[in-house]
């Protein structure tokens, strides 16, 4: 199931997708892809967790990851050129 996060639903629809028997999801971190972006993973296993679904990965490592390794080479972001962003 390939969900983007239009007006915030895709952790909802990923949710339910799984509920309906989906096994696999396309998601990233830090939920950054194509046009409007894919499910950010890290929030769908925190939502998957809190409804007792375990999907294997290990929340912290995957936040820690998107903050420290993703995120400061994204355009924008104020930690690729040590100052804020406009």
């Amino acid at each position: 199931m390939h969900a983007h996060p239009h007006l915030g639903l895709s952790i909802a629809n990923s949710l339910a997708a799984v509920a309906a028997g989906a096994t696999r999801l396309a998601a990233r971190l830090p939920g950054r892809g194509a046009g409007a972006g894919t499910t950010p993973l890290y929030v769908f296993a925190a939502g998957a967790a809190k409804r007792g679904l375990e999907t294997g990965l290990d929340l912290y490592k995957a936040m820690d990851a998107a903050e420290d390794v993703l995120r400061p080479g994204c355009p924008g972001s104020s930690r690729s050129t040590g100052r804020a962003s406009p």
